[in-house]
């Protein structure tokens, strides 16, 4: 994909700029002279400062030598000017300043109705403090409402000495109490070359959302054609607002997007819908559509809803906007229910469903769905001989097209013992746990009614162990064993509705069932054990570095099996070790790795390397899985002289001898403009294919910014 803005463009169309699409932070500085008039500390009256004062009649004065006027909300200043008491009016035929809270000027003349807080400037220069913004004008006339107009101007919200750009225009009225800046027949000069013509524009001075249309994005494709997106803002209320992106797309036709964003006091939602009618390349309607909800309804309980909805599997593939969407696999369609009440019980109601977005998956890979899931905890608040009772009661009805479906309740009460002291703990938990599966759309031969009954016993002890090194840091030695006896049940028959594989790592050995979910249950007689050592900064009491070393034995062979997934043999397992050591205050490294004493090699590794220092970063991996990847990864962002800055990654996999993602960029940052320029090439499909791009974005701060994209909810900048 090729989304580049041209950088010459005449066009003859009228924008609004929202507010909502600018940032003041960051803007340049707009410093007032130094002999800009100071404005009074009291509101009482006028006050008349000058070398010399002259009466000429009925009122009417010239003040001579450094004259200062000041009224507690203005302050004028000149070498000379004509002031009439009977009116309040100012009049300055010479260099003079005025100066209110948040507006400077500099004229060659001037006319000013105190009283009616109105006024003429000729040839004026102008700074708006609160926009952080200067503009220079042939006239200027201030009303009685605070609003500006200025004709013959040019206005820019970059620093003194920049022209980075400028907004030329035959007249803009700044209206400050509405926040807005509003210019006819204007040209906008980027380094004093004029790119861009429009007879009416609007524009924010503030960081007020409001309604307007924001900046428009312009990309190209292969997919798609020429790529335009408008969005249009629209400010509801404080705590609502939508945006609706009309999309046109050459080769597709007209999208038309929206989104609905609420924030309540304890509740956040949005709402999402495109619609593309009629695809010129599918002769199809496409929509998509996604609803998302979390909140509390009261004090304990809580409602999240998360439900999403396309037309068509290859719809994020040829009409996505965000990068990560071509390798989704699943849309989810939830909603939960949590009631809780602490140190207590919680209670859970969940209804859930998928949407499968890759039609290569067979059957008995896509989820089931739960209609509904029910979930009961709780352990009482008290011990008794350091002991307490628990419950964790579930049922699901699991329901999927073309499955064995079917119900299971499931009951696990246990009684579990805990002593921590400060060298060191122990605890053991006593559970039984009971299952009962009523079935549906079995296989012939099949049972449609199935229990299972299975008690466990595991307990676990710690030492804790620390000492002072010469260098005055604490270092500490942790080691920890856990024995885990689960007796054997046969299981084969009992459908697979969401147990599956887990990573062994150090979490694992010390779990008490090898598989996820609770269709499978591992019978068990094994012990796990791991040495844990620190090493504490004396000052400031961070990890300096940190290593575990873990491995489980099982004495008996684990005989319960899962599709794919074979018994577990007896003896050792993989050696696990964890290492992490920060070498310096910007470096760090990290090794995982999983070593078979039986082969005697590494089964899996991952290595890295890590340099932060505030804004700049970089790192390089290492990702080892034997007979499955080998994978390096480098990854860096790198802030370089004049506000320029380079970010790149390249992930590529040694063993196929392929690159897997390429990213490089290049950024320039000042206070009131910045662009950005990144290529990038990557994985766009589930099939696997490639997609490769040149993405620009361009910024005025102070009057917004455009950029290429692909249109929709959100474009990647690379940044």
């Amino acid at each position: 994909m090729l989304g580049l803005r041209p950088p010459f463009l005449a066009a003859a169309c009228c924008l609004c700029w929202s507010a909502q699409a600018v940032a003041a932070a960051g803007q340049c500085e707009q410093p007032l002279p130094d002999d800009a008039p100071a404005l009074a500390s009291s509101t009482e009256g006028i006050q008349l400062d000058a070398d010399s004062a002259e009466l000429i009649r009925d009122g009417l004065s010239t003040l001579r030598g450094d004259v200062r006027v000041t009224d507690g909300r203005r302050a004028f200043q000149a070498e000379r000017l004509r002031f009439d008491t009977s009116r309040k009016l100012v009049e300055i035929d010479s260099r003079s300043q005025f100066r209110e809270e948040d507006l400077y000027v500099s004229s060659e003349g001037m006319r000013f109705d105190i009283e009616g807080g109105t006024g003429t400037f000729d040839q004026t220069q102008i700074i708006l403090s609160d926009s952080r913004a200067r503009a220079g004008a042939a006239r200027m006339t201030l009303s009685e409402t605070g609003t500006a107009t200025l004709s013959g101007v040019r206005y820019t919200t970059c620093a003194p000495d920049s022209q980075a750009w400028s907004l030329q225009a035959a007249e803009i009225e700044l209206d400050r109490a509405s926040g807005l800046g509003t210019a006819t027949h204007a040209r906008l000069r980027i380094f004093d070359v004029p790119v861009l013509y429009l007879p009416w524009l609007q524009f924010p001075l503030d960081n007020a959302r409001r309604t307007g249309w924001l900046y428009p994005s312009i990309g190209t494709s292969s997919r798609n054609g020429v790529d335009v997106t408008w969005p249009l803002y629209v400010n509801l209320a404080p705590n609502y607002d939508l945006q609706i992106d009309p999309r046109w797309l050459t080769r597709r036709g007209l999208q038309m997007g929206s989104t609905f964003r609420y924030l309540g006091s304890q509740r956040t939602a949005s709402l999402e819908y495109e619609y593309l009618g009629n695809d010129s390349r599918t002769d199809e309607d496409r929509a998509y559509g996604r609803l998302r909800h979390r909140g509390l309804i009261n004090d304990r309980l809580s409602l999240d809803i998360d439900y999403a909805e396309v037309s068509d599997s290859a719809y994020f593939d040829d009409l996505g906007s965000e990068l990560n969407e071509s390798a989704l696999t699943f849309l989810p369609r939830e909603l939960r229910m949590v009631y809780n009440a602490p140190a207590e019980y919680t209670a859970m109601m969940r209804i859930s469903d998928y949407q499968t977005l890759d039609p290569s998956l067979a059957r008995q890979e896509r989820p089931y769905r739960r209609l509904p899931q029910l979930r009961f905890t709780a352990v009482t608040p008290g011990r008794l001989l350091y002991t307490r009772a628990g419950l964790d009661a579930r049922y699901v009805n699991f329901d999927a097209d073309g499955l064995v479906e079917g119900q299971r309740y499931h009951l696990n009460p246990y009684l579990r013992t805990f002593i921590d002291r400060n060298g060191w703990f122990a605890g053991t938990r006593v559970e039984w746990r009971y299952t009962d599966y009523n079935l549906r759309d079995t296989e012939p031969g099949q049972p449609d009614h199935i229990t299972r009954s299975l008690p466990s016993i595991s307990a676990e002890t710690g030492l804790r162990f620390d000492r002072r090194t010469k260098g005055g840091s604490r270092q500490t030695l942790e080691p920890q064993l856990f024995y885990l006896y689960t007796p054997f049940r046969e299981q084969d028959r009992i459908p697979v509705f969401d147990s599956g594989e887990t990573d062994f790592d150090i979490i694992q050995i010390f779990a008490n069932n090898r598989f996820s979910g609770i269709d499978r249950i591992a019978d068990a007689n094994q012990m796990a054990a791991s040495v844990t050592s620190r090493l504490l900064d004396a000052e400031s009491g961070d990890v300096r570095w940190s290593a575990t070393v873990g491995q489980l034995v099982r004495f008996e062979r684990s005989r319960v099996t899962l599709d794919g997934i074979g018994a577990a043999p007896s003896g050792v397992t993989d050696v696990i070790t964890a290492f992490d050591y920060r070498l310096s205050r910007r470096f760090s490294a990290e090794v995982l790795s999983l070593w078979s004493p039986e082969d005697t090699a590494f089964n899996r590794t991952l290595s890295r390397l890590r340099f932060d220092d505030g804004g700049r970063r970089a790192s390089i991996a290492y990702r080892y899985r034997r007979d499955q990847l080998e994978q390096a990864d480098l990854q860096a962002r790198w802030p370089l002289a004049a506000g320029f800055a380079v970010t790149g990654r390249w992930r590529t996999s040694l063993r196929f001898e392929q690159s897997l993602e390429t990213l490089a960029g290049i950024a320039y940052e000042s206070c009131c403009w910045s662009a950005q320029l990144t290529y990038r090439r990557h994985i766009a499909t589930n099939d696997g294919e490639f997609d490769s791009g040149v993405l620009l974005q361009f910024q005025l701060k102070g009057l917004g910014g455009f950029g290429s994209g692909n249109g929709g909810r959100n474009s990647y900048s690379g940044f």
